[in-house]
């Protein structure tokens, strides 16, 4: 399995986790935050040829022509441009084939095929999108390969929302309208809202991880490859369950939890002075948090092994904030190291074994710190996802096979 990370709101960091500290193996370049022109060219310092041939582009059409910002308005064929009777589905198609060419100029391996999200009430329209959209790839593909040429591997997006997850009949149609016998993708990019509850960092939802499981299990089964992307810490339980290609790993939370309406609506972040993120706890801590820790002498508890920023910024009298960048690669290297080893264990039992292993001893030293430590972690800190994907990880055929 491949880690990429996902360019997005200050990428540099992204970029010199990589480069620097050799975290992941590549990128997914987000159109939201990065525009066309910047895209072949330097980025952050770094040339084209250093971090195109391990890159991936998502054009982020989900907000059809209703999306917003300047950046995603770079784009020429975005639906973003879109006016009046220009919105048809013919011109979503022709948009989406522009969208290919101007990644295949760029002489990427994989091409990332963007599509509009489509309401699961016009679940006729999104089949018909998906089968022209195919349709046409079919042909791209074969006048390329008539030309001789080498072809890319196509994998479509499949943009799910909050209230798709948890219907199991939508999730049927979804996999049938997927694993169609015409079907040309190479695989699959998948990106699901996971509806965060509030005062939680992590989804706790049910449905959310039995039908993603199930949606990412068929398509493996059946043969397509598949990117998670906008993976959150739940990637872990993901990477258990499945034999996954590729998954993603972000900075900031908008980087790591898929949302429709960020596309669509100006939503703006609320303070934070930032979050410690514990391989120990498999969860965030609250910067405020650590201090409490620190006068109980519980660090070492929580701290990250052989990790250079976890101890950078778990020193006495560090400046915690939300936008330093070490912050965020204390997550970016744990959590790269964490789903390393868990697939470095052959797929199926084993897999799932030792996740379970890891979640049973986060427990353990949550439990160490209210009985040893007299230190009660609340609210996000707290270890309410542990006992959900427990259940998940207990029950790994439940919601797996689809008919």
């Amino acid at each position: 399995m491949k880690i990429l990370h996902q360019l997005g709101h200050n990428y540099r960091w992204a970029l010199d986790s990589f480069f620097q500290n050799q975290i992941g193996d590549g990128f997914i370049i987000s159109a939201f935050s990065i525009s066309k022109d910047k895209i072949g060219n330097k980025l952050s310092g770094y040339e084209p040829s250093a971090y195109l041939p391990l890159s991936m582009v998502d054009l982020q059409f989900y907000g059809s022509k209703a999306s917003r910002g300047k950046n995603l308005k770079s784009y020429e064929f975005h639906p973003a441009n879109y006016t009046g009777k220009d919105s048809t589905e013919v011109s979503t198609i022709d948009a989406v084939m522009s969208g290919l060419r101007f990644q295949e100029n760029l002489k990427l391996k994989t091409i990332i095929v963007p599509t509009i999200y489509i309401k699961p009430e016009k679940e006729e329209a999104g089949t018909q999108l998906v089968h022209k959209i195919n349709d046409r790839i079919r042909k791209h593909k074969a006048s390329i390969q008539k030309q001789g040429q080498e072809v890319a591997s196509y994998f479509m997006t499949v943009p799910i929302d909050k209230l798709s997850i948890e219907n199991d009949q939508e999730i049927e149609h979804l996999l049938q309208e997927l694993t169609d016998m015409n079907i040309i993708f190479d695989g699959y990019y998948v990106v699901c809202e996971s509806d965060l509850q509030t005062r939680k960092k992590i989804s706790v939802n049910l449905k959310y991880y039995t039908n993603l499981n199930k949606i990412l299990s068929t398509l493996k089964k059946q043969g397509f490859q598949v990117i998670l992307g906008f993976s959150n810490v739940d990637s872990l339980v993901f990477s258990a369950m499945n034999d996954l290609d590729y998954v993603s790993i972000g900075t900031y939370e908008v980087l790591r939890n898929f949302n429709i309406r960020r596309f669509i609506d100006k939503d703006g972040g609320g303070p934070s002075k930032g979050w410690y993120y514990s391989e120990k706890l498999l969860n965030f801590v609250k910067a405020q948090q650590l201090d409490d820790l620190r006068d109980r002498n519980a660090l070492d508890l929580i701290r990250n092994d052989e990790n250079i920023f976890s101890d950078a910024i778990l020193q006495e009298g560090y400046d915690w904030s939300i936008h330093r960048p070490d912050v965020h690669k204390n997550y970016l290297l744990s959590v790269s190291k964490q789903l390393k080893k868990i697939t470095s264990f052959p797929s199926g039992k084993d897999r799932i074994e030792y996740m379970v292993k890891l979640v049973n001893d986060a427990r353990e030293t949550y439990k160490q710190l209210e009985e040893d430590k007299m230190l009660f972690l609340d609210d996000e800190s707290s270890s309410y996802h542990l006992p959900k994907w427990l259940s998940v990880l207990k029950a790994p055929i439940v919601g797996v096979s689809s008919k």
